[in-house]
């Protein structure tokens, strides 16, 4: 059988991870088969995002990442190092 994989560790980066899923509060991306990063929309970006709805990402865009934490439940934390374009907020909100 092949190697396991090496260790998820904080600071790494994964190129072109597929974005699996967005949710109201961030994007979750796969880091490898069956591995998933979550990022928080406040970690999207230095600009202050107050939508999903404003981030030029959808599902099945590959970007960057830098897994930022991981936690003592095996859950990863990461930051989105790929630019990307943010839309104004929706008027009225």
């Amino acid at each position: 059988p092949p190697p396991p994989p090496p260790p998820i560790r904080v600071d790494d980066i994964y190129e072109a991870c597929e974005i699996k899923n967005m949710v109201p509060f961030g994007v979750f991306v796969a880091l490898r088969p069956g591995v998933d990063g979550f990022c928080h929309i406040s970690e999207l970006s230095e600009q202050y995002i107050k939508s999903i709805d404003q981030v030029g990402l959808k599902r099945g865009d590959a970007v960057d990442v830098r897994v930022t934490e991981v936690n003592k439940d095996g859950k990863y934390r990461v930051a989105v190092l790929t630019d990307f374009e943010i839309a104004p907020p929706p008027a009225g909100r």
